[in-house]
């Protein structure tokens, strides 16, 4: 059984076995691509044949590629450049057609999708209603976004906790009871 490629990653060793074909060989191998697809009405190019159950896949000199990958590879003659990925324009992960696919970064095929970090980067205003821009947004090393006026307040609380527990911990023992 051939092995399961990187999700997301570039593979480079696809592109030069594809560049490396003879005209032939080429030839089969676009006539293999082709015959697995079916165009739908959108444009999109249907892929029919084995899948991982979210993107098209099929087997190149014994190894597992993914066929938007190869799509992209076969219309373009390079290798997807490291760092990027192959974005569906069409959010139709089973598309393989080259006009659906674009060469653009991790961070930004994230930001594009529709999950929990393009969620939040969306975001305009935090959980508690205070805007998540300008003066009220701190944006951590890492990336994360603060709202500041929440971070302020739990600041704040985490204070006052701390002093009534310094007051209550001198009382006792001025009173000469015994702290735990």
């Amino acid at each position: 059984m051939p092995r399961q490629p990187h999700q997301h990653g570039s593979q480079p060793w696809m592109a030069t076995i594809v560049t490396a074909m003879t005209p032939d060989e080429r030839k089969r191998l676009e006539r293999r691509f082709t015959a697995k697809i079916v165009v739908d009405s959108t444009g999109c190019h249907m892929w029919q044949g084995a899948h991982n159950g979210r993107y098209p896949t099929l087997s190149l000199k014994g190894r597992t590629v993914y066929g938007h990958q190869l799509a992209w590879t076969l219309e373009h003659g390079r290798a997807i450049r490291p760092g990027h990925q192959i974005d569906h324009t069409c959010r139709t992960p089973l598309c393989v057609n080259p006009d659906h696919l674009d060469e653009i970064t991790r961070r930004m095929n994230i930001l594009l999708g529709s999950g929990p970090s393009a969620r939040n980067a969306a975001k305009i205003f935090c959980d508690r209603g205070h805007e998540l821009f300008g003066e009220n947004l701190y944006t951590t090393p890492n990336g994360w976004r603060v709202c500041i006026a929440c971070r302020d307040g739990r600041n704040r609380k985490y204070a006052a906790k701390r002093k009534v527990a310094k007051l209550a911990t001198a009382w006792l023992a001025e009173h000469g009871e015994a702290t735990a």
